[in-house]
């Protein structure tokens, strides 16, 4: 018999937690990204010199209502 006692090592566990966080941290970052640069408007506007009750013309991306569009297939 042998004296030595062999107990298995711990470190996988946390190297595939730390995986796992990366994974999720790597995928968080690429969505929000994404989000940014796809979805929201570009608001180039300015200052605006209008009063309540009066109309506002602006023009509008169409590119802006399709990722809108692509992003809320419910409107």
């Amino acid at each position: 018999m042998s004296a030595i006692n062999r107990q298995p090592k711990k470190t996988s566990g946390i190297n595939s937690m730390l995986i796992i966080g990366g994974v999720i941290a790597l995928v968080s970052v690429l969505l929000l990204a994404y989000l940014m640069w796809y979805v929201t408007p570009e608001e180039n506007i300015g200052s605006c010199q209008a009063q309540p009750g009066e109309y506002i013309v602006v023009p509008v991306d169409q590119k802006t209502k399709e990722r809108a569009a692509a992003m809320n297939p419910t409107r």
